[in-house]
């Protein structure tokens, strides 16, 4: 899993990067081997002017499947922001997976049962 910390707006501090960084490896650590690429911007849509929820995370996951999930918060502080967004991006990402895991558990499902249904044809037209 590659994992890209940007700027967006803004530069952001060296500790605020490490700290984003360290978050997504956390929550992404137990799904890593499904996804690419992870590019998270962190952006302050104030400015200077400061004001409510002026943090913004930007995170992108690129699973190997090809599939991107977006995840767009925005928050009062960096930390909450960045916490949020990892929390989210972990969950989406986890949800995709199983998804996808049922929908290959049914066709493989439903193969077998084809099978089935074609034996039980050829032994009746035997008899």
């Amino acid at each position: 899993m590659e994992l890209l910390i940007r700027d967006h707006g803004v530069r952001a501090s060296r500790d605020g990067r490490i700290f984003a960084a360290d978050r997504f490896e956390h929550a992404l650590s137990s799904v890593r081997e499904h996804i690419r690429r992870v590019t998270v911007y962190i952006g302050d849509e104030n400015g200077l002017r400061g004001g409510d929820e002026s943090k913004s995370v930007l995170a992108i996951v690129r699973l190997v499947n090809g599939r991107s999930i977006p995840i767009d918060i925005r928050g009062d502080s960096l930390i909450e922001a960045v916490e949020v967004a990892a929390q989210k991006v972990s969950r989406l990402v986890c949800e995709e997976i199983s998804r996808r895991n049922g929908r290959q558990r049914m066709d493989r499902l439903l193969r077998a049962f084809a099978n089935l249904r074609r034996r039980i044809a050829f032994q009746g037209a035997k008899s």
